[in-house]
């Protein structure tokens, strides 16, 4: 089962006034730290050490999911290498990004996505960690 209060960091770059996908994550029992850029979702995850990270692919505001990918995966601190990251993205964007899935740690979403997807998603890929 999955720990109570899994700590997600959110990665995403566009402006939400409501942004359903915190909400519905927060009403679901996660603690949710967001991030509007890169640079920002890394020095979180370092410092938080969260238990999973979604990623907002959004090319056009600066946050590019490959980008993030390869940043988080060649990190020197292994917590942080190894933390499951899902990846929302556009259909275009996702068809390409799914080269990089590996089997309970990464996967990649297509938009348009319902919350309660995402949160499906979540629980099945801690779900996978959970020992």
């Amino acid at each position: 089962s999955i720990p109570p209060r899994s700590l997600v960091v959110k990665v995403d770059a566009t402006h939400h006034r409501l942004d359903r996908y915190s909400k519905t994550l927060i009403d679901s029992g996660f603690q949710v730290v967001n991030a509007s850029t890169i640079k920002e979702g890394i020095k979180l995850a370092r410092r938080c050490r969260p238990d999973l990270i979604i990623a907002v692919d959004h090319h056009k505001s600066g946050l590019d999911a490959g980008k993030w990918l390869e940043i988080q995966h060649s990190d020197s601190e292994p917590t942080l290498a190894m933390t499951p990251l899902l990846i929302v993205a556009d259909a275009g964007r996702a068809e390409r990004l799914r080269l990089h899935e590996l089997p309970d740690r990464i996967k990649v979403l297509s938009r348009p996505l319902s919350p309660e997807a995402l949160i499906d998603e979540a629980y099945q890929i801690l779900m996978a960690w959970d020992f």
